[in-house]
Parts: C-alpha cells; sequence; structure tokens
C-alpha cells in the first residue's frame, strides 16, 4: 500500500498524447488521460482485459517525438458521463521497463540533471529602454513560449518586480515556481534564482546582461543554471538549450519591436 501511494505523488503529466497499444491480438488508440514514470491511463473505445501485455507508443505531436515502452493492464474501465465523451472506457497500464528507458521528460526519485545555457540577440532598441521591458517581469508570459501566468508577489521600492510565482510548462512538464530579482541599474544587469516552488525544477538561477551597440541597437546575454529532477533526452536537452531559449529571446525582440510601435 505505501508503495503504491508513493506512486500517486509522483508528478502526472495531463497532456492528451497520442498512445497505441497493441497486446498482439488486437490494437487500441485514444488519448493519454494522465501520464507519469510508473505507467499511463488513456480512453479508449475498445475493451482490454486486465494482465494483458501490451507495446506502447506514445506519440507527442507538438515536437514529433515517438516514445516506444512496455506495460501491462492493470484495469479497463468503462466510463459513464462527461468522460464517456472521450471514450468507452479508460486503460490504466503500468510500465514493465526498468525507469531509466520510460519517458525522459518524466521525473525519477534520485536523479537530477543540471545544464548551463548562455545566448545573445541584439534588439533594435537602446539600452534603457531594453532594460525597462526586461524588468517588467510579469509581462514575461507576452514573450516567453509557455510560460502561462507570472505573478508578481513582491515588489521592491522602486516598483521592479521582486519575487514572481511562475506557472510554466517546461519539458512537457507543468511546473510552479517562485523567482527572486535583483537588479544592477547603473550595469544594466538582471539576475534572478528559485525561492520556492515544486520539487521538479531543483535549481534555477541566472539573468540578462544587457550591452549599447550603439544607436537603438542592445545586445542581451541570456544565462541560465539550471537543475531539474529528471534526466531528460538528448534531444530534449538540446532543443530546449538551443532552438526553445533563441526562439524565447528572438520573441522577446519582436515584442519590443512592436510594443515601441504603438507610442
Amino acid at each position: 500500500m505505501e508503495e503504491k501511494s508513493d506512486k500517486r505523488k509522483m508528478n502526472r503529466l495531463l497532456n492528451a498524447y497520442e498512445v497505441f497499444a497493441r497486446d498482439g491480438h488486437k490494437t487500441l488508440s485514444g488519448k493519454t488521460r494522465d501520464v507519469s514514470v510508473f505507467g499511463l491511463g488513456f480512453y479508449s473505445d475498445r475493451e482490454v482485459a486486465p494482465g494483458a501485455k501490451v507495446t506502447l507508443n506514445l506519440y507527442i505531436m507538438e515536437e514529433a517525438l515517438t516514445y516506444d515502452l512496455q506495460g501491462v493492464v492493470r484495469h479497463c474501465t468503462a466510463l459513464e458521463g462527461k468522460e464517456a465523451g472521450k471514450g468507452k472506457f479508460v486503460v490504466g497500464i503500468e510500465f514493465t521497463v526498468t525507469e531509466d528507458k520510460v519517458l525522459p521528460f518524466l521525473e525519477v526519485p534520485g536523479r537530477n540533471f543540471s545544464e548551463s545555457i548562455t545566448q545573445t540577440i541584439v534588439v533594435d532598441a537602446d539600452i534603457q529602454t531594453t532594460y525597462k521591458y526586461l524588468s517588467d517581469i510579469s509581462r514575461f508570459p507576452d514573450w516567453v513560449p509557455d510560460v502561462k501566468s507570472a505573478k508578481v508577489i513582491e515588489r521592491y521600492p522602486d516598483g521592479k518586480c521582486k519575487k514572481v510565482a511562475f506557472e510554466h510548462v517546461f519539458l512537457f512538464l507543468q511546473v510552479n515556481y517562485t523567482d527572486e530579482y535583483t537588479y544592477k541599474d547603473e550595469d544594466f544587469r538582471i539576475s534572478f534564482q528559485k525561492t520556492g516552488g515544486d520539487s521538479t525544477i531543483v535549481k534555477n538561477q541566472g539573468g540578462y546582461i544587457l550591452k549599447s551597440m550603439g544607436k537603438d541597437k542592445t545586445a542581451v546575454t541570456f544565462h541560465l543554471n539550471i537543475t531539474i529532477s529528471f534526466v531528460p533526452a538528448k534531444r530534449m536537452v538540446n532543443y530546449f538549450a538551443t532552438i526553445g531559449v533563441r526562439k524565447a529571446l528572438k520573441n522577446f525582440k519582436t515584442f519590443v519591436g512592436k510594443d515601441l510601435q504603438k507610442i
């Protein structure tokens, strides 16, 4: 009982991903209801017997990723009410592979992963204006991909954001954390570090360094040291460290340009 309780405390992914399950006789398909490091549940229009061994394919359309897994059906429950609109049954499957072989974006107890990232972009605005936009942390959801909200919970006497609570879809997981910001106005530097939130992100520390590149040109260098409570696939790390961060910086450049045109 204690083991099952501990499993239920693990992070569960609630996104609806495509899943295909084959038990040697038939193939079931549907959308996932939830996914954890120990197994998944998915909606199906076909019934399958508990105890059946299945081969699974989980398809994440947004990133064109496919994961092949092995499992055993633990329950197949007929649905009623609102959930019945998603499928006739919900099928619960327990993974039968070792933890290092399952979905690499899910939390595995006792395992951490760290990464350092640095990228630079040139923004078409003077350094004071660029610094002003970056200092308004509450507007991060306007340009940072997958940041759903940034709630300011404490400010400095001059009005700058001090502590900000984030809701963020990070490497396919919904994470909630609080960062504390410090500013060096004379050097146009902003720093942050995690001070609270869930355990998915163990450490989140970094900042922005601005440098004037002439009239209406500012180089923004973003640096990050992050430790997370799972070991992701290498291609996911590469995507986040290169394409993901680059996209955020390009979005910031576009965001500033469009906002200045309104003035």
